[in-house]
């Protein structure tokens, strides 16, 4: 009987490998699939790991496909170019944030941002264009290259293009205009207002610049 269902596999097998397609649960595999699977009272079972069991996945191969279960971003991941991608979690569709507008989200769980200890930058082009700062330094920058993202600083706000774009490790300060406190490194408590207003200033404390310019018509 063993040698009867031995040679039965081995034909089966060797008539799949002719045909260059398998089928399971059916007998007309899709001409397109290397393997086709067909059920309607079950699924297709990926292999479930930890986060750590995943990544230590010698030399994956680009379209590695795993469940993730533990501990944290559950889900599909699959292998691409040198890291793995996050399917993320379908469930509650049209409740995420789209491209094309939005309707029934929960803000208390659909948001944009960030889960651990890392600023929130918004980027044009590549460049940098906005951000805030994690929640140990409280900065709010808005303007290509406005702040400096390797400052040491807290609660600083910069307006405008290139505003504390050299900023190193000062609290405090407000620059709001193109390239205004450009080249402060070290100062705390200035405010800048205008475009180029305080651009050399330094390492100075509490000092104030402005800049108007009035048009009448």
């Amino acid at each position: 009987m063993k040698k009867l269902l031995i040679l039965s596999a081995a034909l089966f097998f060797t008539y799949q490998s002719v045909a260059q397609n398998v089928g399971i649960g059916t007998l007309t595999p899709n001409a397109s699939a290397l393997l086709d699977v067909s059920a309607t009272d079950k699924g297709l079972l990926i292999p479930r790991m930890s986060k750590t069991q995943r990544t230590a996945i010698a030399a994956p191969a680009n379209g590695l496909l795993v469940f993730q279960n533990a501990p944290d971003s559950i889900g599909f991941y699959y292998y691409n170019s040198g890291s793995w991608v996050w399917l993320q979690n379908a469930s509650g569709a049209g409740s995420g944030w789209s491209t094309t507008g939005n309707a029934g989200t929960d803000t208390i769980v659909n948001f944009i941002g960030t889960l651990d200890n890392m600023p929130l930058i918004l980027k044009s082009n590549g460049m940098k264009i906005g951000g805030v700062d994690a929640a140990t330094t409280y900065n709010v920058s808005l303007g290509a290259g406005a702040n400096n993202l390797k400052s040491a600083g807290l609660a600083n706000v910069s307006i405008g293009a290139y505003s504390l774009s050299n900023h190193l490790n000062g609290n405090n300060n407000v620059a709001i205009g193109n390239v205004s406190m450009l080249y402060n490194k070290y100062g705390e408590h200035n405010i800048a207002i205008g475009g180029s207003a305080m651009p050399i200033d330094t390492c100075r404390l509490w000092q104030y610049s402005y800049w108007w310019r009035f048009t009448l018509l």
